[in-house]
């Protein structure tokens, strides 16, 4: 294992898979953190007829 991992040609083998694994993470975290970051404004439809439900209550 050692002789292996020594062997320069070896370690060009590599590199396009870090390079392909660091790229798949990127891509997981990109798709993770835009959307956490930019949402829309505003309430949901399900918040307005929560919040409209709970003004009829208050106001009877």
């Amino acid at each position: 294992m050692a002789k292996i991992a020594a062997d320069p040609v070896m370690t060009g083998v590599q590199i396009p898979s870090a390079l392909l694994h660091i790229g798949g993470a990127l891509v997981v975290l990109l798709n993770v953190t835009i959307p956490a970051i930019y949402k829309p404004r505003g309430m949901t439809r399900y918040g307005q007829k929560k919040r409209r439900h709970a003004d009829v209550q208050q106001t009877t």
